[in-house]
Order: C-alpha cells, then structure tokens, then sequence
C-alpha cells in the first residue's frame, strides 16, 4: 500500500476494503464487515453480523447491497442495506484515518411498496415484535488471549478468587468468558493485534439484564462479543408494535457504536528514545519550579537541578501541573509566562526540551470557569451538588471538565497559543484520553429515559480535542504523551505519541495489597504491540514496601522504559540504563520476553528473563517477579552460545560458562549483556 492516502477504499461488485495502515476491512454483500485482517491476520472467525428474532422467529437477511458515498484522505464512508422478511437494516460506516470506523445502524419494520398502496396487490400485516437485536462480532481464538474493558466496568464471570478489582479491567479472558454492564469500550487483543468494540450512548437500547449488556462468549473456536441493543421490542415503539395495521408504519430506531482493529501504527524497532525528567509527579516539591532547578537538588552537592540533570543525560524536562498558577487554564497569569519563558530558557540552552502538564480538570480561578462555570463540568446530571476534585495552591479547586462540552474547543485554541508562544516541545495530558460518564444536559451530554438522566461517554468529544491538539504538536516535531491509567481509549489513542502507565497497580504495591507481578494485566496493556504505541512506565517508590528499583523490574520485564519522578538516585540509576540501551544495537535486534523464553534456564519459577538478541550480544534483563522471594537463583545462557556475560549496569565481568549463580530478593531486577561466541571458537 505504498504511496496510497489513508484509509484507501477498493470497491468491486457489491464488496468493499477499506485499508488504513496494516488493517483491511472487507464488506462483502453485509452490513458490516466480513473480514477484518490485521497485520497479516484475519481477526474474525466469521462475518460480523446483526442476529434478530421476531414474531417467534429468527429472521433471515438476504445479501446486502454495499454502496460507497464519501471519500478523502480523512475517512471514507460506506452506506449499506439489507432486508429480511419483516424488516429492513440500513448502517452507515465511516472509517477514518486510524482505522477508527464509527458505525450508525437504523432497525426499521419493512413498509409497503406503492403497488400495495394503489391497491394493485395485497397489503400483508404484522406485528413487530421484536425478542431480541444483537450486534455478534466473532473473534478468533488463535489470535487473542486478553481482555480490556473501560476501568468502571462491572464485571461477572470465572475470575480467581483473589483477582484485584483495580486490575479487572484488563488480564487473560476467563474460562467462559464474561459478562460486563454498558461501558465505553470492550476489546479482545493477543500480543500482536487486537479489535474492540466502543460505544458513546445505550440511548435506543432495551437491556433486559443491565449487568450483561455486554458479553464475551467462549466458543470451541472462537470469542463472540455480544453486544445487547434489544431484549425485546424498542421503548419507543411502545404497544403499537403490537398492533399489525400500523406496526409498517413505526419510527426507525437507531444505535451507534464503533470498532477498531489494531495495533493502530508502526511500533518503532526501539520505541524508547525518550531520556527524560518529570518534576513534581508523586514526588512532590515544595518550590516553584524555577527556583528548584536554580538552587542545589541533592544532600552534599553544589549543582543546580539545570546542570544536573543535564550532566546526567536528560533531553526532555516535564513539568508537572505546578508549573500554572491556575491549572490547566489555556489562559496564564503574568506570573506563569515569567516563570514558563525562565524554565524554557534555561533548558533550552542546555539542550533539554520543555514539555508541561495538562490534566482532565480546570481550575475555578481561571477565566474560562468564570464565563461557563458549570457548563462544562463533566457531571453525572445538570443538578448535581458535588464531584470529586483537587485543592490547588493558589487556592482553587481543580474540578473535571467534559471535552465535549464547550471547554474541548477552547483549550485546543488556547493550548496552540501557548506552545507557539513559549516554544514549547510537546505535551503531557494526563488521563485526557479517558471516556468518562458524563449526564450534563446543559452542553448536550446524557438522555432522558424513564424519567431519569443517564450518562453518557465521552469519547468522542476526547477524540475531537487530542486529535486538534496532536496534528498541531506532529507539524512542529513536537510529541504528545498521554497518562491514561489504564483506559486505553480506542477512538483516542491513536492520537498520542507514546503512553505512560502503571500507576493504577504500582499503588497497590506501595501499599502492600499486592504481592505478585499481575502478569496478565501487564502483557494486556504495557508491551505497546498489540496498541502500535509504545509505553513508558510510571516508577513510584514508599520504601521499604516498594522501591523505584521495584518499579523498574517490572518496566524492563514487558520492553517499557521508566519515567524517573526523584532527580536523586533513581535519575542516577535510569541515567546508567538510557547509556546501557544506547550502546545496544536495536535496530539489528529481536525481543525475546519471557513469556516466550525457553531458551534461557531459571533454577526458580520467581525469577523471568527477557531479552534482546542480535547476531553478536545479547542484553537481558532477570527479574524477581514476587514480592517475598528471596534466593539463590542460577541463570543458564549457555543455549545462546555466550562467551562472556557482564553486569550491564556495573561493568563488572561475571563468567565466561554461560551461567551465573545470583542473589535476588522480592521486586530485584538484573541488567546483563553478553557476547556470543564466534565461528571455529572465541
């Protein structure tokens, strides 16, 4: 597909594809696709499909008639039609530049043609009674092993007894598979390629069991989601379904969803080029930033936080939300500009790009609070009295904003002004690409059923914003870094340059609630593969229950770099591994994880080895993966023919047999980089 626009649509003889990049979407005579291949891989076991059964029947589509009316390098739009014996489907697909296709469906009772109304054949009645509407995407079994669900999800099915419900939303399918309430998002995925399914609103839907609004269903070969738009006739049909004389006559009812396969871009042979600082996260500070980096950082030494993190190799600072007197506000105070424009130039200078922090909320004291106040909170309904929110020093109150609402467009249009204006070299949003739930009728969130406001999500008012914000970031060179905790969005996600996780399972170990690495949450979420974004990993410390060295086994295990928070030894330790992984070939490499290594013996089912091969070295990262293991553990590298192992972080030489005997203790990790022997002996 070189040198064709995105996504790229071929159409032949009632069939469609639609290409983005390495996905095919196929609508062969249906309504909805009929093939879905990703990177090579065809996703589905069988064509997605509508099952629907009324007046005691299941009703049987004849083939649909496919028909393309929209076409440009940002999406192209596919409408298409299909008749059963009391019914007619009609969908509209619009797959934009990421593969992201939005999907309207119209269920409407088949009506009479105008030979039937000028009497010249006979008129045939009937009830529409509807038993059930499902949307039925099949999913193969060999190419996923993993769920991931928005984190507010409910969930029922066979989960272990001891599972955490903070890492639910995303490990291996259960036996069974599973049953969740409405949520923004349900996506099955294995390590390379994955496709979900998302939803903005259940406006429409007639859920007979709220908790089972969605189902993953296990089958001998495949994964069914079940998606439960009808359990019965549509409210708002109301009894004249019932009545055959006018049942032709009902209103069209409609759904929206949309679905996405992905990995959704090119992950890069070594995504992790980033050598950077983040100020202030978890690890607060008690000064304005400037005067932080201008004065002594560390007990005993004389160089300003500017020269030392300079000295230590950092290329790009993060300044956390401290840096804006009114946070988040697209709007600065003369006092922010002084300090932003000192900050930038004196990294600048050094080298060190400048990226700073924008978040979810907005603050009270910023201008824009004042003009639309609660007009752009996102909130479960117009009249409520409380939501959660941050205290600020100036005193404010951080409180969450909806993107959809007014507030989307104004901060693309102020954040632009800023990044021009100061130089800027991208942006940190924090839990930005998050769908949250949202009733504010008052900016056109939410619906009205039964009486009562129900939310709904944000994802599309998200989409609209980060993908403003990111075209806008790319044309300058700049990058767009996105914390998410945990809720990979899919219609936003493609719209950030790299994520940062882990902070939702690292406080359960700074708390002590959790002892073991949640193996399949990570694989689910961190590797970056099966998303195409690389994920840098968020390292916290509360010694001595969890260390930045935990956090850093954990990262380097799954290929994710650490993001340094304390610019005292845990920049001085991620410092030597930014040397270590520069000096490494990646591009002529192959990643090996553990969860795939036979090749590398382990005296101890605690310890995992993951590695990078190349014709010549290897670089290995050992790690403890349990919190009370301690031992004597030997690693056996003999089967990759190495001639010489050091330790990567120390330089010391450690064996020339292929093996090592080594300590570990509970979250220990161990660097080591060997070289292979060569042809006819050393």
């Amino acid at each position: 597909m070189s040198g064709k626009q995105f996504p790229y649509l071929e159409e032949k003889e009632n069939s469609v594809k639609v290409q983005t990049y390495g996905r095919t979407y196929t609508y062969d005579k249906a309504v909805l696709p009929t093939s879905i291949i990703s990177q090579g891989k065809e996703l589905l076991s069988r064509p997605v499909n509508f099952v629907l059964k009324a007046n005691g029947k299941d009703m049987i589509f004849e083939p649909a008639l496919v028909l393309p009316t929209e076409y440009s390098q940002e999406g192209c739009t596919v409408v298409a039609t299909m008749e059963s014996e009391l019914f007619f489907v009609n969908t509209m697909i619009t797959t934009e530049e990421d593969g992201c296709a939005f999907v309207n469906v119209s269920l409407m009772p088949k009506g009479f043609t105008v030979r039937q109304i000028f009497g010249l054949e006979p008129m045939q009645y009937h009830e529409r009674l509807v038993e059930h509407f499902w949307l039925d995407i099949p999913i193969q079994k060999d190419v996923t092993m993993f769920y991931h669900v928005s984190p507010d999800s409910i969930l029922l099915g066979d989960f272990p007894k001891d599972a955490k419900k903070e890492l639910l939303f995303a490990d291996f399918i259960p036996k069974g598979g599973f049953a969740t309430n409405f949520t923004s998002q349900v996506m099955l995925c294995g390590e390379e390629v994955g496709l979900g399914v998302f939803f903005t609103t259940r406006e429409g839907w007639n859920i007979a069991d709220k908790s089972r609004a969605i189902e993953v269903l296990e089958r001998e070969d495949e994964y069914i989601i079940r998606v439960h738009f009808l359990d019965g006739s549509p409210k708002a049909w109301g009894e004249s379904c019932k009545n055959a004389e006018i049942a032709t006559q009902l209103i069209p009812v409609t759904f929206k969803f949309g679905f996405m396969a992905t990995p959704m871009k090119e992950l890069p042979k070594r995504p992790f080029v980033e050598r950077s600082f983040h100020v202030d996260c978890f690890k607060k500070i008690t000064t304005d930033y400037e005067v932080y980096f201008s004065n002594p950082v560390v007990a005993g030494s004389d160089e300003i936080g500017f020269d030392r993190i300079q000295r230590l190799g950092v290329k790009t600072l993060y300044i956390h939300e401290k840096w804006n007197d009114m946070q988040n506000s697209p709007i600065l105070t003369d006092r922010t500009k002084r300090r932003l424009s000192y900050i930038v130039q004196e990294c600048h200078k050094r080298g060190i790009k400048v990226i700073p922090y924008f978040g979810f909320e907005l603050s009270s004291l910023s201008p824009y609070f004042a003009e639309y106040g609660r007009k752009m909170l996102c909130l479960t309904s117009p009249a409520a009295e409380t939501m959660g929110s941050w205290n600020r020093w100036p005193a404010q109150r951080a409180l969450r904003v909806c993107q959809s609402g007014p507030w989307g467009e104004k901060f693309v249009e102020g954040v632009k002004r800023i990044v021009e204006e100061f130089d800027l070299d991208g942006l940190y949003l924090d839990c930005m690409y998050g769908a949250f739930e949202c009733g504010n009728l008052e900016h056109g969130c939410g619906f009205i059923e039964d009486g009562e406001i129900v939310e709904t999500f944000t994802s599309e008012g998200v989409r609209k914003t980060v993908k403003g914000l990111y075209r806008f970031i790319q044309e300058r060179g700049g990058v767009i870094n996105c914390h998410g905790f945990g809720a990979m969005t899919l219609p936003a996600l493609y719209y950030c340059s790299t994520l940062w996780e882990g902070e939702n399972f690292q406080s359960m170990f700074m708390q002590g609630s959790l002892s073991k690495m949640p193996e399949g949450h990570l694989r689910a979420l961190y590797t970056g593969v099966n998303f195409g974004i690389p994920v840098y990993s968020l390292c916290y410390s509360n010694p001595p229950k969890w260390t930045y060295s935990n956090a850093i086994s954990m990262a380097l295990l799954h290929n994710s770099m650490p993001k340094p928070v304390d610019i005292g030894e845990p920049l001085e330790e991620t410092s030597k591994i930014w040397d270590i992984y520069d000096a490494f070939p990646f591009e002529d490499s192959e990643w090996h994880p553990y969860f795939h290594n036979d090749v590398v013996q382990v005296s101890h089912a605690e310890i995992k080895v993951s590695y990078y091969e190349t014709e010549e070295e290897v670089l290995a990262v050992c790690a403890s993966t349990e919190r009370d293991f301690s031992g004597t553990v030997e690693l056996n590298f003999t089967a990759l023919n190495l001639y010489e192992i050091e330790n990567a972080m120390t330089g010391e030489f450690i064996t020339r047999d292929g093996t090592h005997i080594a300590e570990f203790d509970g979250f220990q990790y161990l660097l080591l980089r060997g070289m292979k022997k060569r042809r006819g002996g050393e």
